[in-house]
């Protein structure tokens, strides 16, 4: 039984639809931008943000929308201008039949970040609809917790600022995921994806995983 569909677009944007019709739009970003992007986005019923980079926050289309914004204070006074509801680790927001639980993340520090990039408030989100969850991690390196989901929505860039294939490997076990959706392979000028070294790391841990193109959909069930 189909519970929830993602739909990947660029970088770590996803739109969760659940079998009611209930959707939310996480992470819409400026990376790759393409203005038919909006003929789903704009469906949304909500909208969550994890942090303030660009790749996650589209402030064009953040700041035209009338859909309700979710994100954490940082993001708030970052983009002061733009309405943008209040939420933190330990919350959890009800929009239809979908939970929204607002978990812990650690994004990855790099010094050129000193400049207004280093991200002191990011949170992940922890999707629930009828029995059947999706953990929506951020740009995180690995951290010890206890989250159970049956899928992972994660980043195996590495480079300092998020989890390499290796380390989300061993995430997606330790979270219990019987698969694993990746993201934020996008801006391939800052950050070479290396596919190959990806396909061993998720092998050598039994993982299974997949790539979605841009407007691709999976049934998550």
């Amino acid at each position: 039984m189909i519970i929830m569909k993602l739909t990947k677009f660029p970088q770590s944007c996803a739109l969760l639809e659940s079998n009611s019709g209930t959707k939310i739009l996480i992470d819409p970003g400026s990376i790759d931008f393409e203005e038919k992007f909006l003929n789903s986005w704009n469906k949304a019923d909500a909208i969550f943000v994890t942090h303030k980079h660009s790749d996650h926050f589209n402030k064009e289309f953040l700041g035209n929308t009338s859909i309700k914004i979710y994100s954490t204070k940082e993001v708030q006074n970052c983009f002061a201008d733009i309405k943008i509801n209040d939420i933190k680790v330990g919350d959890k927001v009800v929009i239809g039949d979908m939970e929204i639980e607002v978990v812990k993340a650690i994004h990855g520090f790099l010094p050129k970040m000193k400049t207004g990039g280093e991200v002191l408030e990011n949170v992940g989100y922890i999707v629930r609809a009828d029995g059947t969850s999706i953990y929506i991690t951020s740009d995180t390196i690995c951290f010890n917790n206890d989250y159970k989901a049956d899928f992972l929505f994660a980043p195996v860039t590495g480079h300092g600022i998020a989890m390499s294939a290796y380390e989300t490997s061993f995430y997606t076990k330790m979270v219990g995921a019987k698969l694993l959706i990746v993201c934020h392979l996008d801006n391939t000028k800052l950050f070479p994806k290396n596919l190959e070294y990806l396909d061993a790391q998720m092998k050598e841990q039994g993982i299974e995983y997949v790539l979605l193109d841009y407007g691709q959909t999976i049934d998550l069930k």
